[in-house]
């Protein structure tokens, strides 16, 4: 298997925990934005889930709740009312002194998002477009896949170097499975 090129000894044990949460955080996002028949009924999950932890003052719930943050920030990634939901998860971020977390979130963004080679109709702009990236269930796992391989290189975590647990985490944990977890009101 191809190693990625990415010292993960310099990164510390509690900044790779933050970095798959926010990689969980996106993917649940992502997932979810693809299955239209469930978006209405996430949303009102994780509403309720930001109501109930944005009333809390200690910094494993203001965790939870960037993480809940940074899931309807994809899930609303091409909707026009995300410039909210990022200023708010920025601001908690920067609350609870994890501004990595969201300047992670945005390199995710950034090499998922994909411009364009040729100018709209117009010849005047170019735009960021919305694309499917999975097209089979078993890219999901894949993570040499370049999607998913280019949201960890990114971050600068290595797939191969993470622990049971955390893969468990990652690719096995459903967003109703954290949310109990996380003792959240449904």
């Amino acid at each position: 298997m191809e190693k990625f090129p990415i010292d993960a000894m310099s990164i510390s044990e509690d900044k790779i925990e933050d970095k798959i949460i926010v990689l969980k955080a996106f993917d649940l996002g992502y997932v979810i934005r693809e299955k239209d028949e469930v978006i209405e009924q996430t949303l009102k999950l994780l509403d309720n889930a930001i109501d109930q932890l944005s009333k809390k003052t200690k910094k494993a719930d203001l965790i939870n709740l960037l993480f809940y943050l940074i899931v309807k920030c994809e899930l609303l990634r091409f909707n026009n009312n995300i410039k909210y939901c990022r200023e708010k998860a920025q601001e908690i971020a920067q609350q609870i002194n994890k501004q990595h977390m969201y300047k992670d979130y945005m390199a995710i963004v950034e090499v998922t998002t994909r411009n364009p080679r040729v100018k709209d109709i117009n010849q005047q702009t170019s735009h960021n477009s919305r694309f499917d990236h999975r097209e089979h269930v078993s890219s999901y796992l894949d993570v040499m896949d370049p999607f998913f391989g280019n949201t960890y290189k990114a971050i600068q975590v290595d797939p191969f170097d993470l622990s049971e647990r955390q893969s468990v985490f990652l690719f096995r944990t459903n967003l109703l499975q954290i949310m109990k977890e996380h003792n959240i009101q449904i």
